[in-house]
């Protein structure tokens, strides 16, 4: 999956990753990072930052029903020295 980034108040840091996160409420589901990509955090402001992320073969699609949730995010960091990371997120479905 190609991913774009433009946030045009992102602030400067050391380092930024784009990630995908699969968030879920299934009692034998996995929670976390499936996939990310480092990308100068320069260029987020610009709308020039842009990843190439692999989701995992075999990953579940995005699904809510019957009291069960699977979703997945495009989350953006920003590490900045001495203080909290920044982070921005969108929704993603994967079918």
């Amino acid at each position: 999956m190609a991913v774009t980034v433009s946030w045009p108040s992102a602030p400067s840091g050391q380092g930024a990753r784009i990630e995908i996160h699969r968030r879920t409420n299934c009692p034998n589901g996995t929670e976390g990072i499936i996939a990310s990509a480092a990308v100068d955090p320069a260029s987020l402001a610009s709308g020039a930052a842009q990843a190439n992320l692999l989701v995992p073969p075999g990953s579940a699609p995005s699904f809510d029903g019957a009291g069960l949730e699977i979703d997945y995010v495009i989350r953006v960091l920003v590490d900045r020295r001495l203080r909290a990371d920044v982070a921005i997120e969108r929704p993603l479905a994967i079918v």
